[in-house]
């Protein structure tokens, strides 16, 4: 699996756990749907329920709710990613569908209210992302060049989201959420990929890759894990401002 297409793959993993992880809490200030039940903020168990409550209406946002402008996620359909590695790799997707985002898991919610700190852990067993790709550029000391399907497999995902944040009060007198300091990790259990035309369709040369990408997969991984974790952290931050941005801190979180 390439770096950029792992990348890639995660980032859409990330941005869609997101809105699975914290809807549950942002959507406090709306008529809540009835998949979503809401936590006090004096709750001496606030954690749990909080971590209850996004399980609850998991099955809910990833059918999507046009209402709240929460998009179906299995598929999730991105319609372009573009990612640079920083080591003469470039890697754009195109008319991408991710695949396998129902089944998942969310381990557990940490809300450290006075340091303004959530911690959110999830699992996904299974993805599969397909698309379109375009590829220049080395995969460690090999060349890679190429144009056509991408088939891409993700086992076991793990991620670790942390999200610290200001209060800045707006004109209407009210707090809202300002992100800093976040952070993400992440591990894959295996990984695998498949892409077609490779090398202008030289298929000695594309077999060749496909198997050297599927066999070193960790050490690809391990090589490009920074870049992935900041590509991924800025996509988290889009989002979640686009709720907390328009939604009172009180209305985020019931006194």
């Amino acid at each position: 699996m390439s770096p950029r297409q792992r990348t890639a793959a995660l980032t859409a993993l990330t941005a869609a756990t997101l809105v699975v992880a914290f809807v549950p809490v942002v959507l406090a200030s709306h008529k809540l749907p009835p998949y979503i039940k809401p936590c006090s903020r004096n709750d001496i168990h606030l954690d749990e329920c909080a971590l209850r409550s996004a399980r609850a209406a998991l099955p809910g946002i990833i059918k999507g709710d046009r209402k709240f402008g929460v998009q179906p996620l299995d598929p999730l359909r991105l319609t372009e990613v573009l990612l640079e590695q920083g080591r003469g790799l470039s890697l754009a997707l195109r008319d991408v569908d991710v695949v396998g985002l129902h089944a998942t898991d969310i381990n557990s919610v940490r809300l450290d209210l006075p340091k303004d700190t959530v911690i959110v852990n999830l699992t996904v067993p299974h993805i599969e992302i397909l698309g379109k790709y375009v590829v220049k550029g080395k995969i460690m000391v090999l060349p890679i060049t190429g144009k056509g399907n991408a088939n891409i497999t993700l086992d076991d995902v793990r991620v670790s989201y942390t999200f610290q944040h200001d209060l800045v009060r707006k004109a209407d007198g009210k707090q809202y959420i300002r992100g800093k300091n976040n952070s993400l990790t992440l591990t894959a259990g295996w990984g695998s990929a498949h892409l077609d035309n490779l090398f202008n369709g030289d298929k000695r040369l594309g077999d060749a890759m496909n198997k050297f990408i599927n066999e070193n997969w960790r050490i690809v991984m391990e090589e490009i894990r920074a870049p992935i974790e900041e590509t991924i952290v800025q996509v988290v931050e889009r989002i979640l401002t686009s709720f907390t941005s328009k939604v009172p801190y009180e209305e985020i979180l019931l006194a």
